[in-house]
């Protein structure tokens, strides 16, 4: 059953958003067997995160990779509980992602 054709919407993402990084979340995804993705890119309603194409984009965006979650939201790239789009060419269309942070353990 087709997790982007199937119509349950956005699948859901608990991460460390200190621990995190957008390469991690990327390889995350890529290696999760019901997506299957091969190079995926991702945006949110305010920003183009990460795309493979073209080149001159990928090399422009290249440093949201390293960044962590945190970094992306502070800087008002992303947003915890927001719809996160999800492209790549494994996909017949755009996946919807909802991400969303853990709570850090109580001390």
């Amino acid at each position: 059953d087709c997790v982007v054709c199937s119509g349950r919407g956005a699948m859901k993402k608990v991460v460390d958003p200190d621990e995190t990084s957008l390469q991690d979340l990327l390889e995350l995804l890529s290696q999760d067997p019901a997506l299957n993705l091969k190079g995926p890119g991702i945006s949110s309603a305010t920003a183009v995160l990460f795309l493979q194409k073209p080149p001159q984009l990928r090399q422009q965006l290249e440093t949201n990779l390293r960044k962590s979650l945190r970094e992306l939201a502070d800087s008002g790239m992303l947003k915890e509980g927001e719809e996160l789009l999800v492209t790549d060419v494994a996909l017949p269309s755009t996946l919807r992602l909802r991400l969303f942070f853990e709570k850090p353990a109580s001390v």
